[in-house]
């Protein structure tokens, strides 16, 4: 396995477990994998959070989001980390 991709992948979900467990898995196949996913959450985030914890050693974790909508789930913290590849994906897409 090649060392991770200085890159961010940020997936909006709104408790979508089932498809988002397909996302992950993906993502855990990748080679080289991208070096954080943030799986950012708008309401309770308990449906979602044991799953991502089982992608910790993938860089998977949970962030909630106080905003509404997708915008705000993909660009909640767009500036955190200047000069970062960023990739938004959505856990409803097939």
């Amino acid at each position: 396995m090649s060392d991770p991709v200085a890159a961010t992948v940020i997936i909006p979900t709104v408790g979508r477990v089932e498809q988002l467990a397909l996302c992950l898995d993906s993502l855990a196949a990748c080679d080289p994998r991208a070096a954080e996913i943030l799986v950012t959450v708008q309401g309770d985030p308990e449906p979602t959070t044991g799953l991502v914890e089982r992608f910790a050693h993938i860089g998977a974790r949970v962030v909630a989001c106080a905003g509404t909508g997708l915008a705000a789930e993909q660009w909640f913290d767009a500036d955190r980390q200047p000069g970062s590849l960023s990739s938004v994906t959505s856990s409803c897409r097939r």
